[in-house]
């Protein structure tokens, strides 16, 4: 719940996408893989980075 609530400026739908598969993928990997929570901390700033960057891109090309 605390997954969608911080990613609804993305929209509703979004949000809610983020939270459950995202949220559902995280704790599967962290209950059955790793004990450590620092790659989910490491791979969360590698996409927004990832994500801003894209994005970056995208309205720089469209001047």
């Amino acid at each position: 719940m605390v997954r969608i609530s911080f990613h609804t400026y993305q929209g509703i739908i979004w949000a809610i996408a983020i939270g459950v598969i995202f949220g559902l993928f995280y704790y599967f990997m962290y209950k059955n893989v790793v004990k450590n929570l620092l790659p989910f901390f490491l791979m969360h700033a590698l996409t927004d980075m990832f994500g801003t960057g894209l994005i970056y891109l995208l309205i720089s090309w469209n001047y």
